[in-house]
């Protein structure tokens, strides 16, 4: 062959190769946009940008985050519309809790901490951004600085110590309602054209929003993905891991109501950006005791309670291993820690459960279900009827036409598909003692005659 043949071929091949390049680091960044709590339009994420836990990061529009960035959103990091993330950047919104546990150099839990960062921020290269920090709209983080507390509205902070060393001009720095002067990804400001294509936050217009509340081991998942294979609803399960957190701290008293409503005014209503033309639907077991703040904070949302029957569920968590004191169960070698590590404890809710700590696993896990249940009952009281619907999981295919309809959008042919099936084994009714009966009696009896009149 010859050598003009051979060049043209190498030729050829490298664009091959490139072009294909292109296309997996195309496809690796829309995965992971895909698997973000929130993730706006009209940005740019380079696809060697590597996110621990993305159902905890929330991204809005017109961002750029720049080559080799390192983001850890398991405690939750927001990034709000037009800020600037250079290359090389670190943030973590979690950090290892050494104080927790006796163990070297650290132990398996974190101590959770969100980082906001607001609009038309400017993060330079090499910059790490610590738990806890927010940093202000129109702020500049100089490269190399390491932020350690927060960084206030148009203030330029550098080096390690974080030494402040100017203020932006307050002309300068982009009012929030300003949009059509927001500065684009490399500095240039939108056009009116583009400015009109971004989605907006639920403070700037309310979107259309389901939330749909459970216990966990009740369908969750398998109603939340199947709304989302409709044309018209962007149906998500549990993808804000704050919640997880926040949730367990308000229902234990270790937060009060105005602490939770203003974390969950901010994470919904400024932290997250909604594409206006889809219905949203979140589906989480942690919404039990925050519907009356979702309900106030987004006046026209909707809310559907998703039950199970209670033997069924005990009987699933018990095989997961909840409120295990084994070491070696499903929970603790097949799921994150947090998950247990935040199992609301009835010793510490409101009114407190005498004598809880030396409950045996089966009662803790039926008087959860009961407790949940009975949660979502209340705020289901407080709410019109055109807000709320009441959905049991063993008529899901019957009701799915109800469910749609209820969300707003049209028929959607679709069939419900089982997901999230169990592979650990399961504490069924027919191994209780008669024992467990009289406990699952004392604490689901009730509220099972209530929602499944013929259960017995």
């Amino acid at each position: 062959m010859s050598s003009s043949l051979t060049d043209k071929a190498l030729r050829i091949l490298a664009k091959l190769v490139g072009r294909g390049n292109s296309l997996l680091s195309a496809d690796k960044a829309e995965h992971l946009r895909a698997s973000m709590q929130r993730c706006g339009v009209g940005g740019n994420i380079d696809p060697t940008v590597t996110v621990m836990d993305p159902l905890g990061l929330s991204v809005g529009n017109n961002v750029f985050i720049g080559a080799d960035c390192f983001i850890h959103a398991e405690g939750g990091v927001q990034i709000r519309d037009n800020t600037h993330i250079s290359r090389r950047v670190t943030i973590y919104g979690s950090d290892h809790d050494f104080r927790a546990e006796a163990r070297l150099p650290y132990g398996k839990t974190r101590s959770w901490r969100q980082v906001i960062i607001g609009r038309n921020v400017w993060i330079g290269m090499n910059a790490s951004i610590l738990p806890g920090v927010t940093i202000g709209d129109g702020a500049i983080v100089a490269m190399g600085a390491i932020v350690s507390k927060d960084v206030q509205p148009g203030e330029i902070v550098a080096s390690a110590g974080q030494r402040t060393i100017g203020q932006r001009d307050a002309a300068i720095t982009v009012a929030a309602d300003d949009a059509d002067a927001y500065g684009g990804k490399n500095g240039q400001p939108l056009s009116p054209a583009q400015v009109a294509t971004q989605w907006p936050t639920a403070r700037e217009r309310e979107p259309r929003i389901v939330f749909v509340a459970s216990t966990g081991r009740s369908g969750t998942q398998t109603l939340g993905n199947w709304c989302n294979r409709h044309p018209q609803i962007n149906g998500q399960h549990e993808p804000r891991r704050q919640l997880i957190k926040w949730s367990t701290e308000l229902d234990e008293g270790k937060i009060d109501k105005a602490e939770a409503t203003a974390l969950i005014r901010d994470l919904y209503l400024d932290g997250s950006v909604y594409d206006p033309a889809k219905i949203h639907l979140e589906s989480d077991q942690k919404f039990y005791n925050l519907i009356p703040i979702l309900q106030d904070a987004l006046p026209n949302s909707k809310f559907i309670w998703l039950v199970r029957q209670s033997p069924k569920v005990v009987a699933s968590v018990i095989g997961r291993g909840w409120y295990s004191q084994e070491a070696e169960n499903f929970q603790e070698s097949k799921n994150p820690w947090f998950r247990e590590h935040w199992r609301v404890q009835g010793n510490l809710t409101s009114p407190a459960v005498e004598g809880f700590a030396a409950m045996s696993q089966f009662e803790k896990c039926a008087w959860y279900w009961a407790h949940v249940n009975r949660s979502i009952e209340a705020a289901f009281d407080g709410l019109p009827e055109n807000r709320k619907l009441l959905v049991r999981l063993e008529d899901l295919s019957d009701q799915a036409d109800d469910i749609i309809s209820f969300a707003g959008a049209p028929p959607h042919s679709i069939p419900v598909t089982q997901e999230n099936k169990a592979v650990h084994g399961r504490h069924k009714t027919e191994a209780w003692t008669s024992e467990e009966h009289q406990i699952h009696e004392k604490w689901c009896g009730e509220i099972m005659d209530r929602l499944y009149p013929d259960w017995r």
